[in-house]
C-alpha cells in the first residue's frame, strides 16, 4: 500500500499525516499516486469526498463502480447530471442570512461584483424569511427559494409580522429597485442552467446532509470539458458545494468521525475554500490524510492561493519536476561535511621543476599535506534531484516525524 509506503506507522495508534500535498509531473507516477491513495482510503469505510474537474464520465463511473463493490454508496455530480441521495442543503444554515449564502453559493460567477453579491444575497434572505414566516410548517428549500417571484416576496415582507416598520420599509424599497430585477434575472439564467443537471432536486430533499454523508459514502464531483458553459456550471458546483463539504466535514470531526477529501487541481477552487478545508484538516489532527491535494505545478498553486498555503500541509510528495529550485528551498538547509584538502606553499623536491614546465596536468603548486572536514550549511537537496528522479520515485516530507526522504513507490 502506498500509504504504508509513505507513513510506516499506518494503522497504529497515534499515527499522524496531517494534509498531503503531491506535486510532480504526473507522467512520473505524481497524478498516480493521488489515485492509488484515494483508492486505499475507500478501505477506511468513512466518507470519501473527490474533486477531479479532468476526471470524464467514464472513469468517474468506473470510480463508483468499485466503490460500490467495496461496499460504498457510491454518488456523482457533474455539469451535465447529478445522482445523489435528495437532502435539504439549507439545513446546514443556521439563520436565514447562512441560509442565503448557502443559496448563491452555487449561483455565484466570478464576473459578480461585491455589491451585486450583496444584493443577490439580501433578496435570497429576504426569500428565506418570508417563506419561513409564512409558511412556518414546511420546510424552507433551495427549490421553493428559486421559484419566488420578485412581486411574492416584496408583497410577504410587506405583512411580516417579526419585522418592525422600519425595516419592512426599508426591505420593501429594496426589493421595488430596478438593479435587483436585473440581477434577479441573470441568477434566473444561472438557475435554470443548474436545474438542467438535476443538482437543484438534489439539494431539495427532506434529509440532513449530515446524516447523508456519514459512514462508506463516495461523492465524486467531475466535469465534462465539452463547452465552456458546462465549464462554468462546473465552477458554481464547485463553488457551492466546498463550503456544504466544510461543514458536513466539521461536524464528522467534531463526533470524532474520519473523512478524506481529494482535490485534483485546485485552479477552480477559491483561495478561502481551499485555506477552510486546510484549516479543517489541520484541526482533526487524528484522521488520517484528511485532505489530500494533487497539483503538478506549485508555481501554478503559488500563484493562485499564495505560499503561505503550504505551511497548512503536514505532509508533502514532491515527484520528478523542473521546479528543483523552489523545493530545494523549501526543504531547507543542513549541516553536511565537507572535505578540503591542504597543500603547503613550499614546492616539493620532484613536483618543482614539472610545475614550471607547460604541463597538461593541473596539480597544486605545493606537497599535499591532509585533509579536513568540516560541517558547512548546505541544501538538504540540490535543485538538480529532483529533475533526475525516477518513475514512481518521490521526495517526501513529514513535519509530524521531521523527516525528509527519498521514496521509491510500488502498486
Amino acid at each position: 500500500m502506498v500509504i504504508r509506503e509513505l507513513f510506516n506507522d499506518y494503522g497504529m495508534p497515534g499515527c499522524r499525516t496531517g494534509n498531503l500535498y503531491l506535486s510532480g509531473y504526473s507522467a512520473m507516477g505524481a497524478e498516480e499516486c493521488f489515485v492509488q491513495l484515494y483508492k486505499e482510503m475507500l478501505e477506511e469505510r468513512v466518507p470519501v469526498f473527490l474533486i477531479n474537474r479532468k476526471l470524464s464520465s467514464v472513469r468517474a463511473e468506473a470510480v463508483c463502480r468499485e466503490a460500490v463493490g467495496k461496499g460504498f454508496r457510491a454518488y456523482r455530480i457533474n455539469g451535465r447530471s447529478s445522482i445523489c441521495y435528495p437532502f435539504d442543503l439549507l439545513k446546514l444554515g443556521a439563520s436565514d442570512q447562512e441560509k442565503a449564502d448557502l443559496v448563491y453559493g452555487f449561483l455565484a460567477d466570478p464576473s459578480d461584483s461585491s455589491s451585486d453579491t450583496d444584493m443577490i444575497c439580501r433578496y435570497f434572505r429576504n426569500c428565506v424569511h418570508y417563506l419561513g414566516e409564512a409558511f412556518p410548517d414546511r420546510p424552507v428549500t433551495l427549490q421553493r427559494v428559486l421559484s419566488l417571484r420578485i412581486e411574492e416576496v416584496r408583497d410577504g415582507i410587506g405583512r411580516s409580522m417579526d419585522l418592525d416598520p422600519m425595516e419592512i420599509a426599508e426591505e420593501c424599497s429594496f426589493l421595488d429597485s430596478r438593479d435587483l430585477y436585473r440581477l434577479w434575472g441573470l441568477v434566473s439564467d444561472r438557475a435554470r442552467a443548474l436545474e438542467g443537471t438535476g443538482l437543484i432536486r438534489v439539494l431539495s430533499g427532506t434529509a440532513d446532509p449530515r446524516d447523508v454523508f456519514r459512514g462508506p459514502i463516495l461523492l465524486v464531483l467531475s466535469c465534462e470539458m465539452e463547452t465552456p458553459e458546462r465549464a462554468r456550471i462546473y465552477d458554481r458546483i464547485l463553488t457551492g458545494f466546498l463550503p456544504v463539504l466544510s461543514r458536513i466535514c466539521g461536524g464528522l470531526a467534531s463526533e470524532g468521525r474520519a473523512y478524506h477529501i481529494f482535490i485534483h487541481g485546485s485552479g477552480s477552487v477559491s483561495t478561502v475554500q481551499l485555506e477552510s478545508l486546510l484549516a479543517l484538516g489541520c484541526e482533526t489532527e487524528d484522521t488520517v490524510l484528511p485532505v489530500c491535494l494533487y497539483e503538478q505545478s506549485v508555481s501554478r498553486l503559488v500563484r493562485s492561493h499564495g505560499e503561505a498555503v503550504l505551511q497548512s500541509f503536514a505532509s508533502v510528495g514532491v515527484f520528478r519536476t523542473n521546479e528543483g529550485n523552489f523545493w530545494s528551498d523549501f526543504f531547507g538547509t543542513s549541516l553536511m561535511p565537507e572535505v578540503s584538502r591542504s597543500y603547503s606553499r613550499r614546492r616539493g623536491i620532484f613536483l618543482g621543476r614539472a610545475l614550471e614546465t607547460e604541463s597538461v596536468v593541473g596539480r597544486p603548486r605545493g606537497r599535499f599535506e591532509g585533509t579536513t572536514v568540516q560541517r558547512v550549511e548546505k541544501p538538504v537537496y540540490e535543485a538538480r534531484v529532483f529533475q533526475a528522479l525516477r518513475d514512481r520515485e518521490m521526495i517526501f516530507y513529514s513535519a509530524f516525524r521531521n523527516i525528509r526522504r527519498r521514496r521509491q513507490l510500488h502498486w
